[in-house]
């Protein structure tokens, strides 16, 4: 973006690569990738909301495959 923030997409992968936006958004600076957790100002908040965001996924992925 403009302002040297990147979107912060959650990866689906089965059989293909689906991308879901989180409307979330961090400096690259700001980002563990490792860890694949915000590391910048608020970034408690920033995890919480995708951590459940990713488990609402997870959990929908799992009900599509029974």
């Amino acid at each position: 973006m403009a302002d040297g923030t990147y979107p912060l997409q959650i990866v689906v992968g089965h059989g293909s690569n689906l991308y879901l936006p989180t409307g979330l958004y961090v400096k690259a600076g700001e980002w563990d990738d490792r860890r694949k957790k915000c590391t910048g100002t608020l970034s408690r908040r920033l995890n919480a909301v995708l951590d459940n965001l990713l488990n609402t996924v997870a959990d929908r992925v799992l009900e599509l495959m029974d």
